[in-house]
């Protein structure tokens, strides 16, 4: 449960251009990726895991991880209260 927690606030930071510049190109949008209008286009697109090891890194768990979230929790702005948000969404289900 806590790597979920820290995949959450990872890609919460991204997308607030709040990490260094390596990770800009980590996390893409379905309509980043191509131009057809689809109901994916504001999921992260996940990379292909060619391997049991990248099946488990930051760029395939956390957009998985992320597109299961509910529409209300992707669209917090605050870092702080996504935190709790999600951590509480998180205890929820477990």
């Amino acid at each position: 449960m806590f790597i979920n927690y820290l995949h959450q606030v990872l890609i919460h930071k991204h997308q607030q251009h709040k990490l260094p510049i390596t990770f800009k190109e980590y996390f893409k949008f379905g309509n980043e990726i191509h131009s057809k209008i689809t109901k994916y286009n504001m999921y992260l697109h996940r990379s292909k895991a060619k391997t049991n090891y990248s099946y488990d890194s930051v760029k395939v768990l956390g957009a998985k991880l992320f597109n299961q979230l509910p529409e209300d929790l992707k669209k917090v702005k605050s870092e702080k209260e996504l935190k709790k948000l999600v951590k509480n969404y998180l205890l929820s289900k477990y």
